[in-house]
């Protein structure tokens, strides 16, 4: 059972045995055994048991390697290899399948699942790397696995020159290595089948909206009246709230400034949580909150962070009236981090959230508005308690708002949804519109959209379910192969002769005709009755 399945026997299976083969006919005790064996051989533990020495074999890892190390998503390649075992796929094709996967005539998405035998790499997403530099990195991981696992070979030392022991050239090393080499590192997205239907149903549908005709361009009259209406909606504007308690969980002491937003100094928490409590400017119909995130010189590089880069990441806002918190529906900024989108501060992951970090110098190190729509408008009082809650993330440490400001509004959705350059100067006392702002406004108002309201509502449902989805790392090739050069001591930026896809002359050729051989060609070769190994 240990051998077979990696699990004891319970007390009643091993009772049964013993029962049955204490009581067998010597000549009888043999197949009893033998229903043993075949027992455990169909269980579906078996494949778990025999698959962890191939993962090993493999590298296999859930999560990238090197310092960041962030998760990535290839268990659906375990759960092959697993399968493959337990429905005893023959090894040939457990080879090809692996490493060619994709191929094949036609391949299934099994078959492709299957190559991420060759995905299990360690992969850098440090900043400031050599993105060529790894992608061979990670080729020469494939060749040299390829060669331990199917020839039994360190094919790895000859690398950076001929093998001192074996008799494999470093030109050899590097014919092997092409066949590696002219090779793309997709995502395979793997919906269910409700997952897969409902996509079908919202791509049909987009295609049908993309071909209804768009609005035509507003005239100057509409545009007058557009904005009339606009400033009758803002009901009052964007109205500060007077922190009139700021607590932080983790140390850190934070003041109130005269323009009413709140600075942190003193200890720095890995996941800080800012409370702040208030009250409502006056009676009305609450539609969104207003942060911005803003800088100071007592900050690292000004802020508006307190990580050393003065980042941070805002993991959650939440805001409660009379004890009860409201749901945001939506949330819009005027810049969010690559991967750090301000929708991610409504989700309640504190290993996400919103950040603020640009790849522009410029951009970096200055004052960010966030936007949080409610997920349904809701009636205050004047004087009624308001508490924000401000969590930071648990991934980055160290990662708070350094100065922050908070406001509300009662404005219409209408105005809300205007880019936030145009819904301030909606906002702004008519008298103090400067020519410039009213032209900004204009195009804003009057800018005809690419697409319409259907076209980008289909299109978020279609990311968002999208993003739902899982998915597994595969090969593919490459739209053009990529030509092979031996790397003089293994320096990917010093090269040399070009070099064609082959095998070790010890091994004999790999026989193919009317093209180079591939992957595939390679695959069928190592597990040839005719290989020499």
């Amino acid at each position: 059972s240990l051998d077979l399945t990696g699990l004891l026997p319970s007390p009643r299976e091993i009772d049964e045995f013993v029962r049955e083969y204490g009581s067998a006919k010597p000549q009888a005790k043999e197949a009893v055994y033998g229903q043993l064996v075949d027992r455990l051989l169909a269980s579906a533990h078996y494949g778990e048991r025999q698959a962890r020495h191939w993962l090993d074999l493999a590298r296999y890892a859930d999560s990238n390697g090197y310092t960041i190390d962030g998760k990535r998503s290839i268990w659906p390649w375990r759960d092959w290899v697993i399968a493959a075992f337990n429905r005893d796929l023959p090894f040939d094709q457990f080879t090809i399948e692996q490493l060619a996967g994709d191929l094949l005539p036609n391949p299934k998405r099994d078959q492709l699942v299957a190559t991420g035998f060759q995905r299990n790499t360690s992969f850098n997403e440090e900043g400031g790397t050599n993105p060529e530099q790894f992608r061979v990195e990670r080729t020469v991981d494939r060749t040299n696995t390829a060669g331990a696992v199917w020839l039994g070979l360190t094919v790895g030392c000859a690398q950076c020159h001929n093998h001192k022991y074996d008799p494999i050239s470093q030109k050899e090393y590097y014919q092997l290595y092409a066949f590696f080499n002219s090779t793309d590192e997709p995502k395979l997205p793997l919906p269910t089948p409700a997952q897969a239907a409902k996509l079908k149903e919202l791509n049909a549908e987009l295609a049908e909206a993309k071909k209804q005709p768009l609005p035509k361009p507003k005239s100057a009259d509409e545009i007058a009246k557009l904005l009339a209406d606009l400033e009758k909606e803002t009901n009052g504007g964007w109205q500060i709230i007077y922190p009139k308690t700021v607590m932080a969980e983790q140390g850190a002491v934070c003041d109130v400034l005269d323009d009413r937003s709140v600075l942190a100094k003193g200890p720095v928490g890995p996941s800080e949580t800012y409370t702040i409590h208030g009250v409502a400017p006056e009676t009305g119909i609450l539609t969104a909150i207003r942060l911005e995130a803003l800088t100071h010189q007592s900050l690292p590089k000004n802020g508006p962070g307190r990580a050393s880069n003065g980042n941070f990441v805002l993991s959650q806002i939440v805001f409660e009236t009379d004890g009860v918190p409201h749901r945001f529906k939506k949330a819009i900024a005027d810049h969010s981090q690559k991967n750090y989108d301000v929708n991610d501060a409504i989700k309640g992951d504190l290993k996400k959230g919103w950040a603020v970090n640009a790849n522009d110098p410029k951009a970096q190190n200055v004052d960010r508005t966030a936007i949080f729509f409610l997920k349904t408008a809701h009636p205050v009082r004047e004087g009624q308690a308001f508490v924000f809650t401000l969590r930071h993330s648990e991934v980055p440490k160290g990662y708070a708002l350094g100065r922050f400001r908070i406001a509300v509004t009662f404005a219409t959705e209408r105005v809300l949804d205007l880019p936030l350059p145009a819904q301030s100067i909606v906002f702004m006392d008519p008298a103090k519109r400067s020519t410039k702002d009213m032209t900004s406004l204009q195009q804003a108002l009057e800018k005809v959209p690419t697409t319409s309201q259907r076209v980008t509502k289909l299109q978020k449902e279609i990311k968002d379910l999208e993003a739902q989805i899982e998915t597994t790392l595969i090969l593919k090739p490459t739209a053009k192969p990529r030509p092979t050069n031996i790397q003089k001591r293994g320096d990917f930026l010093d090269l040399g002769d070009v070099v064609e896809p082959g095998s070790f002359a010890m091994l004999g050729d790999i026989q193919v005709k009317d093209h180079f051989p591939n992957r595939l060609d390679l695959a069928k070769w190592l597990v040839s009755p005719e290989h020499p190994i």
